[in-house]
């Protein structure tokens, strides 16, 4: 890590969730893979991981939403308008 990362102002590289900021996961493998094999404290780190992989993606600008905050109802109260992008309001796609 360099100077120039711990500067005021400079963004970060990658992609992040729209909802809660927190960066996004690009695998092609699903954290969860082999987890029945793993002990429990290993298990509960993948657990943690799936959490930061994309759900939705706004068809119009791009927004991304991680599966920590896909809403589990239609009507969640942390996303009013679900299945709408949280920033410019369009529909969602699923992922």
């Amino acid at each position: 890590m360099g100077v120039s990362d711990k500067l005021p102002g400079k963004k970060k590289r990658g992609k992040y969730c729209a909802v809660c900021g927190r960066e996004l996961l690009e695998s092609e493998t699903s954290p969860l893979f082999g987890i029945a094999n793993m002990d429990f404290a290993q298990a509960a780190k993948r657990a943690m991981l799936w959490t930061q992989t994309p759900a939705y993606v706004c068809e119009k600008c791009g927004a991304t939403v991680c599966n920590g905050c896909m809403p589990l109802t239609e009507s969640p109260s942390h996303w009013k308008n679900f299945p709408q992008c949280p920033k410019c309001g369009s529909d969602m796609e699923s992922l």
